[in-house]
């Protein structure tokens, strides 16, 4: 069989990359299921597009051998799990699994519970690696080799930007983000001005051409393409325009922002979920500034861990504050009987339909404006 398998177990072992594996069980197709909201959601097509056709439920899984097909990749996954070690070390729990899930291990690193509190909060995207978070990555990773010659400088961190798509599993989301931040690298290099949109489409362009399915059965790639795009193209001409909204602290530019991405986003996600979360504006505004402070302070304590514990204390103190707040906030939040407003069914269409509307409207108004 020369088909990817999806393969799930209850045995509690452990599995590395390049471990040969011998699974037993029955091989079937996938189907299409009925979520908790009465919406059928397309498993089928979106196993497609990662090029996964059977299932093996259940399965019993042993490793009868190790082989890994890249040492490199063999590599990365293993300084990964130390790394994730280390937080855990360093940090309590759900402390930890947070710390890693919005630094390198996306949300598999929570729990089911918790997951469900940050989707129903609207903040989950801060630990499925979002653009935003990569975004982040990619810019402490170019600052980090600004000490080397220019070339070398700008290499290194491509390089770097690749070797982290490769760790946290190369999503959809990932790989954009990714490609345009060796964009940037690339702008730089060339000494060209970077437009953020023309990156975004070409970024688009190389996973469609790629794996033209993403287009209509990858969620995470639909919710990142219109959350850029949104942000890049959208956030701007309201931006100026919010002059009301104070700029002290740097305030305007994150509230304009979340404000404009969430009613962009809007369409789609009731469209995706069934439902809408009246809370994840505010959720967001009290949250979201404070992601990139706790990204830095949960990398120096995972990275002080592997030295001496002491060392690491400092900003192990400071990370279990900023990540106690963000799950308080989550906590809190999450209780409202609005956190999750249900939506009826409707087309693909009509949403297809209203962003057609949305982006003629913008192009109306942009070209009025100007």
């Amino acid at each position: 069989l020369k088909e990817k398998v999806l393969v799930t177990t209850g045995s509690p072992k452990e599995f590395r990359y390049g471990d040969i594996v011998r699974v037993k069980g029955e091989l079937i197709l996938p189907e299409n299921f009925y979520t908790d909201t009465g919406r059928e959601f397309d498993y089928i097509g979106y196993l497609r597009a990662s090029d996964i056709n059977f299932l093996v439920k259940n399965a019993s899984v042993e490793a009868i051998g190790r082989d890994p097909p890249s040492k490199i990749l063999a590599g990365l996954f293993s300084a990964k799990r130390a790394f994730v070690q280390s937080l855990a070390k360093m940090l309590p729990e759900p402390q930890s699994s947070l710390a890693a899930g919005i630094l390198i291990d996306g949300k598999q690193s929570i729990n089911g519970e918790l997951q469900e509190k940050f989707r129903k909060t609207g903040l989950v995207h801060i630990v499925v690696l979002s653009g935003y978070n990569v975004s982040i990555v990619a810019e402490a990773i170019g600052r980090a080799f600004m000490f080397l010659p220019r070339f070398a400088g700008l290499l290194s961190a491509g390089l770097g930007i690749i070797a982290f798509a490769m760790i946290t599993g190369a999503s959809a989301t990932v790989v954009r983000a990714s490609i345009m931040a060796i964009l940037v690298l690339l702008s730089r290099m060339s000494l060209r001005n970077y437009d953020p949109a023309r990156g975004l489409f070409i970024a688009s362009f190389l996973m469609l051409l790629h794996n033209p399915s993403i287009l209509i059965h990858s969620p995470s790639f639909q919710l990142s393409f219109l959350a850029t795009f949104a942000v890049v193209k959208v956030v701007p001409i309201f931006e100026k325009r919010a002059k009301f909204i104070t700029e002290r602290f740097g305030l305007r530019g994150p509230v304009v922002s979340n404000i404009v991405v969430q009613i962009f986003l809007f369409p789609i996600l009731t469209w995706m979920t069934g439902c809408f979360s009246e809370v994840s504006l505010p959720v967001n505004l009290l949250v979201l500034p404070l992601i990139p402070l706790t990204m830095l302070a949960s990398f120096l304590t995972a990275i002080a861990g592997f030295l001496f514990r002491t060392v690491a204390l400092p900003f192990a103190f400071f990370s279990h504050i900023l990540l106690s707040y963000e799950l308080a906030i989550v906590n809190f939040f999450s209780k409202f009987s609005l956190a999750e407003i249900p939506f009826g069914n409707f087309s693909g269409w009509v949403v297809a339909g209203i962003y057609t509307a949305v982006i003629f409207w913008l192009l109306v108004f942009v070209k009025r404006d100007v």
